[in-house]
């Protein structure tokens, strides 16, 4: 039994946002009905990994939306669901009947949520983008190096955080008042609020968070930023001139001499094995890291302490559990849905009068 046991999901969505949003409400115990086109979620062919780790636990029916029929039954669906969640474009949905005044009409007390890159109003509701679009236009890559540093989606990972735990605020309003909601949850929208709450410097670069690589070629992350922090790494580099430094004393003076610090601390760090210096460092209280490949990941003890991936087919096969507290998280969730692999049994629920509530 999960938080939201007995609520179920429409998801219409495809490659990322929405369905880690819908991952999210599956691991805390909804039914996710994931709908899909003919040719399916576009995930499964240019990103077949991603798709299986945020299309867990949920079933799979294709209908065609550019037909009647299919339009029919996916109203007989709406019916039945608490929380519709969406990721077209703005004015897509209204082609496809699927257009919240149609929804709610048929379900008033529906939770919709639409999930668009720019949002479905303003002078770019209609362009295409991705995430490196929107940390442009936030201020979050104004270089080049900067975008190319991007790895993680991080502005469709927390996008899809932000609408999960919006429907869930909305559907626990709907236990006060009854009522439905419609929720506009852009990309962008994330992207401003994170590049704001961390402005790149204008003074210079971090001069101490970084990565480098030990004597063994493994490498360690160092994210050195308090002045505490600066005097135990001194310390625990043995670097007795720096530490006694004042022109280094606070972060401000140091970002003036960021390339030198940087420069001494990748030569200092290959000077030793990283287990050496990972024990050293956090018996110095210094925030230092493993940097793990991919597929040494599901082996880092603290990965493992935190049950943080299934391991169920070997470490190699590892694929990471959505990122809820343990206590909140519903059973195991089976593996993603094959292409169309529940649609014969969720058209006969409808048929028999099984799935609308």
């Amino acid at each position: 039994m999960g938080s939201l046991d007995g609520i179920r999901v429409l998801d219409l969505s495809q490659q990322l946002p929405g369905p880690y949003a819908t991952l999210l409400l599956a691991s805390l115990g909804a039914e996710v009905i994931k709908v899909e086109p003919p040719s399916g979620d576009i995930a499964r062919e240019v990103d077949h990994r991603m798709f299986e780790i945020v299309n867990a636990g949920k079933r799979s029916v294709v209908l065609d939306l550019k037909q009647a029929r299919s339009r029919d039954l996916l109203k007989q669906l709406v019916r039945g669901c608490d929380v519709l969640v969406e990721g077209f474009r703005p004015g897509t949905v209204a082609r496809l009947g699927a257009d919240y005044a149609t929804v709610s009409a048929l379900r008033p007390d529906i939770v919709y949520c639409s999930i668009s890159g720019f949002g479905v109003d303003g002078p770019y509701r209609d362009i295409p983008g991705h995430d490196l679009n929107y940390l442009g236009v936030s201020g979050g890559a104004t270089s080049r190096a900067e975008a190319q540093e991007i790895g993680i989606p991080c502005i469709d990972l927390g996008s899809g955080t932000i609408a999960a735990l919006s429907i869930v605020a909305a559907l626990l309003e709907r236990e006060r008042t009854g009522l439905g909601r419609y929720l506009d949850v852009a990309l962008l929208d994330s992207a401003v609020f994170f590049s704001g709450v961390k402005v790149p410097p204008t003074g210079g670069a971090e001069p101490a968070y970084m990565t480098a690589a030990a004597a063994d070629g493994l490498e360690l992350s160092i994210a050195v930023i308090e002045d505490k922090f600066w005097r135990n790494i001194c310390r625990g580099l043995g670097w007795s001139d720096w530490l006694q430094d004042e022109a280094l004393a606070t972060h401000e003076r140091r970002r003036a001499r960021a390339q030198e610090i940087q420069e001494r601390l990748r030569a200092r760090i290959a000077e030793h094995p990283r287990a050496q210096w990972l024990a050293e460092l956090w018996e110095a209280d210094v925030p230092v890291a493993p940097v793990n490949a991919p597929a040494q990941v599901a082996l880092d003890p603290q990965v493992q302490a935190r049950g943080l991936m299934d391991n169920t087919d070997g470490p190699s096969a590892a694929v990471p559990l959505a990122p809820l507290p343990f206590e909140l998280r519903a059973q195991q969730l089976l593996p993603p849905p094959a292409l169309g692999e529940h649609t014969e049994h969720i058209l006969k629920q409808i048929e028999v009068g099984e799935l609308p509530r």
